[in-house]
């Protein structure tokens, strides 16, 4: 096989694959340019290309995300790229956080977050660590970058760091990422306490250790932070950990429990209907644990909120009325009366990748891909 390094593209090849990823952009184009597309996905060498404009090309950034996109999906479609591909990817793609195009940096940790899934775990830990290495807090892309592509992978991976060296690894990301929650931009706060929360309800069990450490941040965090999305995923923290981990939470950081239920009452009254819902979701979590009397002493502030945050539309309460004088005079049966105890829900942060599936039947030999079948069709 050829060296990586070595390998170019052909220009007029690589104007035309090129040229494919921007007409994909164009409404009147669009339809064409997948359908081509689409026709040369399998073909190794149009996955170089794709590979090197995502990668090295110095393009415009919808074209760049176009075609890593349609890597990310052919590795979740087929498993793996071709050896040549895959190695040539592997060389190149981390220096795509560092774009300076929002939507190239995003795409590219959607895409590493589906190389972590497929990789073995010794694969994994090497680029997870490789990622790490990449923080660099001078430069603001480089870090969102980063970070965001911890995320992906630890939203999507959490549950493969199983073994002693991936929890090595783990454990040396979180550390690395603590530094972050407090930072002074928003979206870095929200990417570094989103990385950590996946791990409170994995299996791997490596933010437990540092789960006092995690709570005194996220309560020094509370006390003056005021974004709502950062309120809910600190919000999120406290109802997966109090849902799930609550015995090692009483256990580690029982004198910050106050700290957490007044942060939670102030959020349940919370302006934002956002941050309100996911609080409300906290006092669930709560009486479920029976061992002890979490609420009681706070039943007479608690109580007043949930009931003022009930949300009935003025067709609700018209219906709830006419029902009443329509069955006002009829004994109410046993499932009218059953007490319904609703449970709360792990709560993981979706995101929306725009992803477009480039894949299908048809084939071209654009690339050369077609000689073998048209012979094997023949047979």
């Amino acid at each position: 096989k050829r060296a990586m390094s070595s390998w170019e593209p052909e220009e007029e090849k690589l104007n035309y694959v090129y040229g494919l990823l921007v007409d994909s952009q164009n409404p009147h184009k669009a339809h064409s340019a997948y359908n081509e597309l689409n026709s040369m996905c399998h073909a190794p060498e149009f996955s170089m290309y794709l590979v090197y404009l995502f990668t090295i090309a110095e393009v415009e950034g919808p074209a760049k995300a176009s075609a890593g996109l349609i890597i990310k999906n052919k590795i979740r479609d087929d498993g793996e790229l071709d050896a040549e591909v895959a190695s040539f990817l592997h060389e190149h793609i981390l220096q795509t956080l560092h774009s300076e195009y929002n939507l190239v940096r995003t795409t590219s940790s959607i895409l590493l977050a589906e190389i972590a899934k497929k990789a073995d775990a010794s694969d994994r830990i090497v680029l997870v660590d490789s990622i790490v290495q990449l923080i660099d807090q001078s430069n603001f892309s480089t870090l969102q970058g980063t970070l965001l592509a911890l995320n992906h992978i630890s939203e999507d991976c959490n549950h493969l760091f199983l073994d002693e060296r991936s929890k090595v690894t783990v454990s040396t990301m979180l550390e690395r990422v603590f530094q972050f929650l407090q930072h002074p931009s928003e979206e870095i706060r929200k990417l570094a306490i989103g990385t950590c929360n996946q791990f409170i309800i994995s299996p791997c069990l490596c933010l437990m250790k540092v789960l006092n450490e995690y709570i005194a941040r996220l309560c020094a965090l509370a006390q003056e932070e005021a974004d709502e999305e950062v309120l809910k995923l600190i919000c999120s923290g406290f109802v997966n950990m109090f849902d799930v981990r609550v015995e090692h939470v009483l256990s580690v950081a029982h004198d910050s429990v106050d700290t957490i239920m007044d942060f939670m009452v102030m959020c349940t009254g919370h302006e934002s209907k956002l941050v309100a819902q996911e609080a409300c979701e906290f006092w669930i979590a709560v009486t479920s644990y029976t061992e002890l009397d979490l609420l009681g002493s706070r039943l007479d502030q608690v109580i007043p909120l949930l009931l003022d945050r009930l949300a009935y539309t003025e067709e609700d309460i018209l219906g709830m009325e006419r029902d009443l004088l329509d069955n006002a005079h009829e004994a109410d049966e046993e499932k009218d009366i059953k007490p319904h105890f609703h449970k709360t829900k792990l709560h993981k942060h979706e995101r929306g990748e725009g992803e477009s599936v480039l894949s299908g039947p048809e084939e071209d030999d654009t690339f050369g891909q077609n000689e073998d079948d048209e012979d094997d069709e023949d047979d």
